[in-house]
Formats: C-alpha cells, structure tokens, sequence
C-alpha cells in the first residue's frame, strides 16, 4: 500500500512529522489562574510552548496575560530528564526511579519559577498538573522551593496512567521580591524510555496582593497629599471595571521639593467615549497634559512640576465599561532631563556631533510602541531634533553608567503636537550602530533614545551624521552588476538601492503602479533555458523585481513580480540558451530602500522519492521528514485528477511505502512543523497493481485528502469516504 504527501504551500527547508494513533499525542493550553488580591483581582494566566522543537531545544513557554507584579520563568527540564519531541508538550523520560527524592536526586523533573516583585506578594493555592504517560503508570509530585529554601512537598502524590490531571493542594505563602521554583516530579514508570508529560492546560491558582496604597478615582473630588508609593487607578479599583455615566476628578500633590511621576502599566477604555484627561496643576483648568482613550495604548509616565500637582478628569458615557487603568506613583527629587519631551528636544548638528544624554527620570512620550519597542510598560525616552544635510542619516549609540538592557533609537518626521512618520528604528544591546536611508534634504527630523522596560535607564552618547552617499556602480542597466554562473546553488550576492536613482528610458514595470530608485544585475540563460531568480531580504524586506531581455540600452519587459509583502521571485522558462536577462529590483515604499540579497538559480534534479516507483520505505511508527519537496519529480502525470479528489494533480510532492502486517482500519497523522501549512495526500492500494496503473485505476485510491484547512490532517480510520479534511 503507498501513500504520497503533497505540499500545497511550499515550505523551503521544512520538515513534517507522521505520527500515527497509537502514539501518545497532545496539545498543549497551559493556563494559570490568579486569585490576585486587594489591587490585582482575578486573572487568568495562558502559556502555549509553541511550534514542536526538536531536542535538544526546550520549547518557549509563551506567557500571556500575567497581571503586574508578578514573573514566571520559562519551564525547563532537570539535567537528569531524556528529552523527548512531543507536539508543543514539555516531554521527557527517565523517571523510573523509586520515587519523588530519587527523581529529584537524580535531577529527573520539570520546573519553573515564579516571582513576585518588591511591591507584591502571593500565595500559591494548588496546582493542576495535566499529563500523558506513553505505556504504564507513574508517580506524580509537586515540590517547591520557597525564596532558596529546602524543597518540600506539596500536595499529596497521585499514581495515575495514561492521560491524566492530577490536583495538588496546599497553600505556600511567598513574600515580596522573593521567587518560589516548582518541581513537578514522575517517578515509578516501568521503563526508562517511558515518556511523562508537563501539558499545557496545567493551572497554578495564586492569591496576588499589592503592598502599594491604592488611589481610585471616585467622586467627591479628593485632593492627595505626598501619596508616594501608590497605585492610581480607575473608580473600579484593580479588581474590576469602572463604571458607566462617571465624572471623576482627583488630583496628586508631590511633597515639597519634589516631582510626583505616574507610570502607567495598564490602561484600557472605550475608545473615544471614556476619556482620562490629565492637566498640569491642582485644578482642571491648569494646562493639559494630555487626553488619553482606547484600549491598545499607554499614556507613558506623566510628572509633575517640582513640588507641584497633577489633576485627573474621568468621563465615561451610559454604556460599556473596560478593565480601566493603573499607574504607579513615586515621588523622586530628580527632575526629568530638560529634553524629556518633543517640545523641548535639543537641537544636533549631524555632522559627526556627539551629545551625552541621560533617560534617569525620563518620560515615555510615545503612545504605544513605535518601530521596533516591544514590551508591556515603560520605555523613559529623551529628544533629539536635527536638519538633514543629506538624504542617510548614521547613527552610533553607546550606553554606559546604570544603563542596562536595551538601548532604542527612533526617528521621525513631522513636528511636536502633530503626527509623525516613522523613518527607522534600531533597538539592541550597546553599541549601536544605525543607518536609515530617504531622508530629504533641508527637512527637520526628530529621534528620541530610549530605555527598555526590561532595563534601567541610565547614561548614553550618541553621534549623528548626515550625508548623501554616491549612487551604487549597478544604478543604470548599462552598468549592471553580473550574477555568478547559474548552478542548482542560490550563493546570494549583496545589492543596494541607497542612493540609487530611477532609470528613465525603461518601459513602465507592469506589476506596481510606481517605479522606485533601482539598481540592476545580469544573468546568463543555462542550457536548458530556465532561470529561478530569488531575492532575500537586508534593511529592505518589500521589494519588487522586473526582467527583461534586449540590449541594455532596449529593454523588453518578460517578467514582473511585487510578491504583494516580502522579497519577490522569478521563474523563467523558454529563454534562450546563453542569452543575457537583465534583473531590475527596487524597493515597494518610497522609503523602502535598504540592502538585499540576489541569486540566479537552475532547479535541481528531482529526488528520487517524488516519484512511486521510488517512494520511502516506512518501517516505524514516526517518520520525520526533513527536506522540502518543489516540482513533480521526473515521471509526469503520475495522478489523475479525475480518478482522485487531488484536483490538481501532483504538486510539490513526496511519495510513500508500507506495508499493511494487520488487517483493520488505518490512520496516520501528517502534523506540519508550522501550523499554518496545508498538506494534501492521498493513499493508494497497489498490493496488486504497480505504480503505472494509478493513473487509469480510480479503484486503487483508497483514500485521499484536498482540503484547504490547514494542520494535522490523516485519515480517521473508521471512514469510508475518499475525501477527508485536515484535522
């Protein structure tokens, strides 16, 4: 009997997995839930461990919703642990050992941390531990170790088999800026190679309290003297939503001598109708701050004059209520650097100029995360302004001092007040160095440095220069860069649009209504007339690419590919043997310039395998494939599609063997290494046939699979149709 798998999205250097029924399969949904104290309420907190990852790799415990205060570390494996591949489980073997200490000596466990920061404290409740055993029994326990204490057992152990969830109550109090590390522990199994799991769907309930005060906007209008240490928050408190038809003042005063700072770490209202309105002063008819609605974004950190106030106005109309807002408060006698705003940004002549900065009490000005900021929280930013003498702007940063974590740099066009557009953004560890490329002439430009959320601010020097660079040598076809000689290998070689112009006396490219600064390239046609022309992505990663055959002074359009998002490519077929094509590429923004990749390729052979004739042989449960298939292989119209549901035929595709040893029904699960992948297949009884006669015997297809929906797809076995969707 033979099977074929076929790849209806092309998957470069993918690989797939075949797992059939009687192997343990899970999914992991791996949730926490929080009973947070005064401040936080309740929450739910989800990890997924992501796409399978082949051992030795841990899977990326994905944590979201995790309410403030409070971290939980990746889940690891002990040194003792046999890894194990299993879905997007955290799985292992090697816990046939007597019991809990034996597993824990001999460092056989899952773990994982969780901590609580200098302003929270939690209690854990119990522990859900979801699992599956691949054959026999195990021990299950819970053990934690509580801020570097002995570890102790938690809970009752459970013997169970199979698929199983286990419930561990005790109750574990863990004390502000303190962590507390859990072991889930197997133990007992008959075989060393039977595998225990840690599944996502597994809870942890915790009680989280804040040691913070807690400040809720509420009528009447109250007025807070020095409330340094607190939480500022909507009328529903951290624990719930605020309500309908409210009209709320308060207003902060910071002690004498110093500055009141609001960082906010959450806020959520309904956009355009529940507004925070924020002014400078004790009353609302000081200056505005700011006006701040919308569920996606955060109003920074807001700071006061020194010694001086800040005033809320909350307004909510008669319908929908949101999870509201909160904003810690500290008190500090440091004022903010005086470029901590746009308004005040300090001017830089970009020669070569270096200036010494700080972010120490710095604003986050931006709302939400431009460019390339990440993270919940704040990102304390300080301004910059500059006229550009050139069209590339260089910039290096270099941190120093406190300064720790990220460094970010973004810069924009437009003015303070209004909008701004984005121009490039480059966030890493110091040094950095950055070049942004499309700027015009005599316009001013803005860039702010900032600190990460996960760092502390601290001192930096940053350097600028601006200069407009010569076109590249390839600017115009006529000096066109030559690719290597066409091979089955694609070896990239650099290209550039920085500076490029645009070549006139080209005709128009068909794919995109505007043509951008280009650059252009030649290849020669192999024998066999056809040519792949691939692109890769630099600091351009939307590009456009046109061919064209002629002379390099009359050119004619053969090709033209946008790729709508990415880096286009190009297959050719029926050229000329030896003859020359030439490559255009540009970028699909006008500020898409930026470096790339280009390579001229010939398709390879086709494997063996994409043919029946020479399909794999399968002799075990699991077969992982590791290569990418692209065309047919060598024999044509192995399939037909009037005998098949494949409506297409073979595409891209790899062919299969085995032998039925058992009479029954069959399954097999085709589980793709990216979710999102669609695989068709189809399976063929040729116990009496050969190869040759599936395409004119409809009978030989037993089953086969053409559906759209995309993921784990294979037959149930307890079906007769032909057709069967993914899952």
């Amino acid at each position: 009997m033979y099977f074929k798998t076929k790849y209806v999205l092309k998957m470069a250097n993918a690989f797939c997995f075949l797992e059939y029924k009687n192997f343990l399969k899970s999914t992991l949904v791996f949730f926490f839930l929080l009973n947070i104290g005064v401040v936080l309420g309740q929450t739910t907190v989800t990890v997924g461990g992501g796409s399978t990852v082949m051992c030795p790799a841990t899977p990326t415990a994905t944590w979201t919703t995790v309410p403030a205060g409070i971290t939980i570390s990746n889940w690891v494996r002990g040194s003792g642990v046999t890894c194990a591949s299993a879905g997007t489980a955290l799985s292992g073997s090697g816990f046939n050992t007597a019991n809990a200490a034996a597993s824990l000596a001999a460092n056989a466990y899952y773990s994982c941390a969780i901590t609580a920061d200098a302003t929270h404290t939690f209690t854990l409740n119990n522990v859900v531990w979801s699992s599956v055993i691949s054959s026999g029994t195990s021990n299950f326990d819970v053990y934690y170790s509580n801020n570097g204490g002995p570890i102790t057992p938690y809970g009752a152990s459970v013997n169970s088999t199979g698929t199983i969830i286990n419930t561990f109550t005790s109750t574990v109090s863990v004390a502000a800026g303190t962590s507390l590390v859990l072991y889930l522990i197997p133990s007992g199994t008959t075989a060393a190679g039977t595998t225990v799991r840690w599944v996502n769907g597994s809870t942890f309930n915790l009680t989280v309290t804040s040691t913070l005060t807690e400040y809720p906007i509420r009528v009447p209008w109250q007025t807070i003297n020095n409330p340094c240490d607190g939480v500022f928050t909507d009328d529903g408190g951290s624990n719930g939503t605020y309500s309908n038809s409210e009209k709320d003042t308060i207003t902060f005063c910071a002690p004498a001598g110093q500055y009141l700072y609001f960082n906010f770490t959450a806020f959520n209202t309904e956009s355009g109708l529940d507004i925070l309105n924020v002014f400078n002063g004790p009353t609302p008819s000081s200056p505005q701050i700011g006006s701040y609605s919308g569920t996606t974004t955060l109003p920074g950190t807001i700071v006061s004059a020194l010694g001086g106030c800040i005033t809320f106005v909350f307004s909510s109309d008669a319908s929908l209520v949101y999870a509201g807002w909160a904003a810690n408060i500290t008190c500090s006698t440091t004022p903010p650097p005086p470029n901590d705003l746009c308004a005040n940004a300090q001017p830089v002549t970009p020669d070569g100029t270096c200036v010494n900065g700080t972010t120490v009490n710095a604003t986050d000005s931006w709302s939400g995360n431009p460019g390339c900021q990440t993270g919940g929280g704040s990102h304390p930013d300080v301004w910059y302004s500059f006229v550009a003498t050139g069209t590339q702007a260089q910039f290096s940063v270099n941190t120093s001092g406190a300064f720790s974590g990220n460094a970010e740099v973004i810069l924009v066009s437009g003015t303070c007040g209004g909008t701004f557009t984005l121009v490039g953004s480059q966030c890493g560890a110091s040094p950095i160095a950055a070049t942004f490329s499309g700027l015009t002439v005599g316009t001013m430009y803005y860039y702010t440095i900032s600190s990460s959320p996960s760092g502390t601010t601290g001192l930096f020097q940053a350097c600028l220069t601006t200069l407009t660079p010569p076109p590249p040598v390839n600017n115009e076809p006529c000096a066109a860069t030559a690719l290597p000689p066409v091979t089955t290998s694609c070896t990239f070689t650099s290209g550039s649009t920085v500076s490029a112009t645009i070549t006139t006396g080209v005709p128009a490219p068909s794919c995109v209504v505007n043509i951008r600064n280009d650059v252009w390239f030649t290849a020669i046609v192999p024998p066999s007339g056809i040519l792949n022309i691939t692109t890769q992505s630099g600091t351009m990663t939307d590009g456009v690419m046109a061919a064209y055959t002629g002379a390099c002074n009359s050119l004619i359009e053969i090709a033209c590919n946008d790729n709508l998002t990415g880096m286009p490519q190009i297959s050719l077929t029926g050229l000329t043997p030896l003859a020359t094509i030439w490559i255009r590429v540009w970028g699909y923004s006008a500020t898409g310039e930026g470096t790339f990749g280009i390579c001229a390729t010939i398709p390879s052979p086709p494997a063996p395998q994409q043919d029946c004739p020479s399909a794999f042989p399968i002799c075990s449960n699991i077969y992982n494939q590791t290569v990418s298939y692209t065309g047919t292989g060598a024999i044509p119209n192995e399939i037909n599609p009037a005998n098949s549901c494949l409506g297409n035929g073979e595409r891209a595709d790899v062919w299969y063997t085995f032998t039925v040893q058992n009479s029954g029904n069959l399954s097999f699960a085709i589980t793709p290494v990216n979710a999102a992948d669609d695989y068709d297949w189809a399976v063929f009884n040729l116990t009496n046939a050969t190869c040759s006669d599936i395409y004119s015997n409809a009978a030989l297809n037993v089953s086969c699979n053409f559906s759209s929906t995309p993921g784990t797809t294979g037959p149930t076995g307890g079906s007769t149709l032909n057709s069967q969707g993914a899952g």
